[in-house]
């Protein structure tokens, strides 16, 4: 038997947690609907330790050295390693490879554009 004034059953199952998690359920249109889910994001591309993705450095070539073409911002860097007061190096997706003295500023390029690092790790 219930005692007065107490909650019945009714009361006690409307506080259910599953009723509980139903009455905060967002209903279309309703005030509280949720934001659509966000598309997953790209998978991340893995480069050196030390590399520095969509960056490059300005001047884009220290002096007495220009563009060359490598397969790899690894070979890029080791051009940097054996090239005498190389500090650092940018390389471009299209095969460019360029070395900068310490005195370079580092720039952002547009995504997947660039690579850029030390002279060694």
């Amino acid at each position: 038997p219930a005692r007065p004034g107490a909650p019945g059953r009714e009361a006690w199952e409307s506080s259910s947690p599953h009723q509980a998690a139903r009455a905060t359920q967002a209903l279309p249109g309703d005030a509280r609907e949720l934001p659509p889910e966000e598309p997953p994001l790209p998978p991340v591309r893995l480069v050196q330790p030390c590399f520095l993705k969509d960056s490059w450095y300005e001047p884009k070539n220290m002096p007495g050295q220009g563009r060359t073409v490598t397969h790899s911002a690894e070979q890029c860097q080791r051009r940097c390693t054996r090239t005498l007061g190389c500090a650092r190096f940018s390389w471009w997706a299209d095969g460019g490879c360029h070395l900068q003295e310490f005195i370079s500023i580092r720039r952002v390029s547009r995504p997947g554009l660039s690579l850029a690092g030390p002279a060694d790790c």
